[in-house]
């Protein structure tokens, strides 16, 4: 038997037990003890790995690898089995919301009217929610996110789920690698296992794929961005993102902050020019029906405090609202609007204060604090956003010792997050949202002042 046949067998082994657990568990535990044990699971297998193999434990070396790639196939089928079954029956949310905004533009009509979503929505059979939030509401984003809603509006649904599904998917393998190879700097597989792995068992991706959204392609975006963030490029990577969703208008802060005035006029200069286009391809009037829509009076009253709304300011009216009380009209509730701009704008002052104060040095843990910031500021944050916080936890973990952070306390982090956001079908994804900032926070205080006595004692005068 040649001494590679027992590494074989015993990792074909790991990776049949590891999938047939985490299938077994899936079916049969509660949700919060499948993520703990899955992301447990793949944080210790990534810090033991070098030791056994530099312990030549080859055996229990291929077990191991075996087990890890068996969790995250089985995730990954998982994704790939709930976009087929789109595919052939196309869930109400969200894609077919996209789809009803770019058919109405495909067929010349304005989507930022009700009436043109119901003239092209005519039909289709819609539960009251979507009706009252999507058909009775309109196109809620700005012109320049039909440039990519648009071409998908020229197919018919199932056809367009699909195609739509294969660019979400290129995203998503791109930015798993930009993650790998500029995030972690790293050009090892173990550490594009856990990337990979890591991102396929979060519950906010599995939620992406079943929603058919645009994170993915936003994650591919800030990931180009941290490559190319201190050139004017990496301006434009951030107009592009910021074309898919609003939120990423808050990333501009660390450019903001660090001076960087080729990259903030490269995002200017990149999202004026989307606007050009979209006029061009659909008509001055459609630019400014968005100029001159109410959107935030025209949406419906339970959006602003439901429970898939993670943010800062849908988490303040929650608690002002009590159970019993039905569904108030959160516009009217001034106090939980002064509560939600002071705390947000305190955020964003030690976030900028951090950022600044860390420099050069550490720029890639300012920018984490500032894309961790936008998800809680922004008052439309959705429960799937939190897979964009893939960046920020493997990046601690995987240069916890450089942050002089434990392993016990980065693993803690990572594992607490992902039992937060798996463990309810939304309800604590603000609370681990938050939980990643603080602990940033705390990273980046400590390291700042590091930095700080460094300089002191570099500029002191020699004896």
């Amino acid at each position: 038997m040649k001494p590679a046949t027992p590494a074989i067998a015993a990792g074909l082994a790991g990776f049949a037990l590891a999938a047939a657990a985490t299938v077994a568990l899936g079916l049969g535990a509660a949700p919060a003890l499948l993520y703990l044990v899955v992301a447990g699971a793949f944080l210790a297998w990534h810090a033991r790995r070098d030791a056994l193999a530099a312990a030549g434990r080859h055996t229990a070396l291929g077990a191991t690898d075996g087990g890890a790639l068996g969790m995250a196939v089985v995730f990954a089928a998982r994704a790939l089995d709930v976009a087929r079954r789109n595919v052939l029956a196309p869930e109400e949310w969200d894609f077919q919301a996209f789809w009803l905004w770019g058919r109405a533009a495909a067929r010349g009509l304005n989507p930022y009217l009700p009436e043109s979503i119901r003239q092209v929505d005519a039909g289709l059979q819609h539960t009251a929610s979507f009706t009252a939030t999507v058909v009775d509401v309109g196109f809620p984003y700005p012109p320049i996110t039909m440039l990519l809603l648009r071409p998908f509006g020229g197919f018919d649904l199932p056809v367009a789920c699909a195609l739509w599904y294969m660019v979400q998917g290129a995203a998503l393998a791109g930015a798993v690698w930009m993650i790998w190879r500029h995030v972690l700097g790293s050009r090892r597989w173990p550490d594009l296992v856990l990337t990979g792995g890591l991102l396929a068992c979060l519950r906010p991706m599995q939620t992406t794929v079943h929603l058919a959204q645009t994170n993915f392609l936003i994650l591919l975006a800030l990931a180009l961005y941290w490559r190319d963030r201190e050139r004017a490029r990496g301006g434009v990577w951030l107009a592009l993102a910021l074309a898919v969703k609003p939120w990423v208008a808050v990333m501009l802060l660390h450019p903001l902050v660090r001076r960087r005035s080729n990259v903030l006029g490269a995002a200017v200069a990149t999202t004026a020019a989307l606007f050009v286009a979209a006029a061009a391809a659909f008509g001055p009037a459609m630019v400014s029906s968005y100029v001159h829509m109410a959107m935030v009076g025209s949406m419906p009253v339970k959006y602003f405090s439901a429970e898939v709304n993670q943010s800062l300011l849908a988490t303040i009216l929650r608690l002002f609202i009590a159970p019993d009380a039905g569904t108030p009209d959160p516009r009217t509730l001034l106090g939980p609007q002064i509560l939600f701009v002071v705390i947000a704008a305190a955020l964003t002052l030690v976030t900028a204060v951090l950022v600044h104060r860390l420099g050069e040095t550490h720029d890639d843990l300012g920018l984490l604090l500032v894309l961790v910031l936008a998800l809680i500021v922004y008052p439309g944050t959705l429960y799937h956003y939190g897979v964009m916080l893939i960046v920020p936890l493997v990046f601690i973990w995987a240069m916890r010792e450089r942050l002089g952070v434990s392993a016990a306390a980065a693993g803690g982090l990572v594992t607490g997050y992902f039992v937060l956001t798996g463990g309810s079908h939304a309800r604590f994804v603000f609370a681990g949202i938050a939980l990643v900032w603080c602990a940033l926070a705390a990273i980046a205080w400590r390291t700042s002042r590091v930095l700080s006595g460094s300089r002191v004692a570099a500029s002191a005068p020699a004896a």
